[in-house]
C-alpha cells in the first residue's frame, strides 16, 4: 500500500512540475571580457566601459524595453566590438543578450548558439534552450538542457530539469538519462540521485509500464542503493529519440567538433555528406552502419570470387 502511495505521488508531483516548469535567460555580467583587457585595447576598453555605464543606467532607472531606445546605441557599440575581436563568446553572449532585450528573437537565438558552441558553459547552453523554446525549437532546447545537466547539479536547476524531461517525453530521447549517468564526469549528491529516480519511474509509468515502476518505488522503500535503482530505471526506459530530434543532435555535434578541430576540413565536409542523406533519408547513425556493411559484403564477395576462379582445389 505504501508503495502504490508513493507511486501516486510521484506521478502528481511531476504532473504539476511538467505542467508549470519555466525557464528564464539570465543577464550576463558585464565585466570585461579577457579579449579586451590589456594596454594593447584601450580603446576597446573605453567602448566596452559605455556599453556597461549605458547598460547599468538604464537598467537603474528600469528603461530596457526597447521603447525607451537606450538598447540600440549600446548595441552598437558592442556589435563594433564584435567585429573588431569575432572570436569573443563572451562578447557575442552580450549582443544575444541586447538582441533578446529588443525583441529580436532570431539574432538572439543565432548569437547563443554561437556563444554556447564556442564557450560550451552551463549559462550559455540555458539561455540557448530558453530561446529555442520561445521561437518553438524545441529539439534544440532539448539538445541544450542536456549540455547543462553536464555540468550543474539538477538540485541547482530544478525548473530546467522538468523543462527537460517534459522535452525527452516528446522526443522520446530516454537514452540521454543513461548517458547522463555514466559519461558524467562528477558525483550526484543523494538529492540529485532522488530525482533522477523519481523521474525514471514517473517515465516507466507515463509509458504504460506501472509493474516495473511499482517494483521499483518497493525496491526503494526496502532500501536498495539509489544508484542501482536509477541504472536500473533508465536501463528499462533505453531507445532510439525521434528523427527530428537525431537530425538537431547530429548538427549540433557537427558544429561543435568543427568548432574544437577547426583544421580537420576533409573530415568536416565527409560528415556533411551523411547530414543531407540523414534529412532525406533516414538517422545518420543508420546511414554510416549501411556503408559500413556494404563494404564488408563486397569485401567478402571479392574474396569468395577469388577462391572458386583461382583456388578450385577449395
Amino acid at each position: 500500500m505504501e508503495g502504490l502511495k508513493k507511486l501516486v505521488e510521484i506521478e502528481g508531483l511531476f504532473q504539476v512540475r511538467l505542467q508549470n516548469a519555466k525557464i528564464e535567460v539570465t543577464a550576463p555580467n558585464f565585466d570585461p571580457p579577457d579579449e579586451i583587457k590589456g594596454r594593447a585595447n584601450t580603446d576597446a576598453l573605453r567602448v566596452w566601459d559605455r556599453v556597461k555605464n549605458r547598460y547599468e543606467n538604464a537598467q537603474k532607472i528600469n528603461e530596457l524595453s526597447p521603447k525607451f531606445g537606450r538598447i540600440q546605441p549600446i548595441l552598437h557599440d558592442l556589435k563594433s566590438l564584435t567585429e573588431r575581436f569575432p572570436a569573443s563568446s563572451s562578447l557575442k553572449g552580450h549582443l544575444a543578450y541586447l538582441y533578446y532585450l529588443l525583441g529580436n528573437r532570431q539574432e538572439a537565438i543565432q548569437y547563443y548558439q554561437d556563444t554556447a558552441i564556442s564557450s560550451g558553459k552551463a549559462d550559455d547552453w540555458l539561455n540557448l534552450a530558453v530561446m529555442a523554446l520561445e521561437v518553438g525549437k524545441e529539439e534544440l532546447a532539448c539538445y541544450s538542457l542536456e549540455q547543462v545537466f553536464y555540468q550543474v547539479a539538477i538540485t541547482e536547476e530544478k525548473e530546467a530539469w522538468y523543462v527537460y524531461v517534459n522535452l525527452l517525453k516528446r522526443f522520446c530521447n530516454y537514452s540521454a538519462l543513461s548517458r547522463l549517468c555514466e559519461t558524467i564526469q562528477r558525483n550526484f549528491s543523494d538529492n540529485e540521485m532522488e530525482i533522477l529516480l523519481k523521474t525514471g519511474i514517473y517515465l516507466l509509468k507515463n509509458l504504460g509500464n506501472e509493474q516495473q515502476a511499482t517494483e521499483l518505488v518497493y525496491q526503494w522503500i526496502a532500501g536498495h542503493s539509489l544508484k542501482s535503482l536509477v541504472l536500473e530505471a533508465f536501463k528499462q526506459l533505453e531507445g532510439q529519440p525521434i528523427l527530428s530530434y537525431q537530425n538537431i543532435a547530429t548538427e549540433l555535434n557537427m558544429l561543435r567538433e568543427k568548432k574544437a578541430f577547426p583544421n580537420r576540413e576533409n573530415l568536416n565536409n565527409h560528415r556533411v555528406t551523411f547530414i543531407h542523406i540523414d534529412m532525406k533519408e533516414t538517422s545518420v547513425l543508420y546511414e554510416i552502419y549501411r556503408e559500413i556493411s556494404i563494404f564488408f559484403i563486397e569485401v567478402l564477395l571479392l574474396m569468395r570470387l577469388y577462391v572458386v576462379n583461382f583456388i578450385p582445389s577449395l
